[in-house]
């Protein structure tokens, strides 16, 4: 049987996630940016200015997965 590995994942991907994370906690983050990966990008610019926009449209879409199945293990 073959072990199956999750993809690697970017550095600047993880440390966006991050980000996303602390805003999110501290209630900065919007809910619905779903489709507007410029308004993510001003926001975390300023905290983490390394990302390119297509790094932080990624690493958004992800972190929403994640809220999302979050979410649904809470209920």
């Amino acid at each position: 049987m073959t072990t199956v590995r999750k993809p690697r994942q970017s550095y600047k991907e993880t440390r966006v996630i991050e980000v996303l994370r602390d805003l999110d906690g501290e209630g900065r983050l919007p809910y619905d940016l779903e489709h507007q990966p410029a308004q993510v990008e001003k926001i975390v610019k300023p905290h983490y200015g390394d990302a390119s926009r297509r790094v932080i449209g990624r690493a958004y879409q992800k972190y929403l997965k994640e809220r999302s199945q979050n979410k649904s293990r809470q209920t």
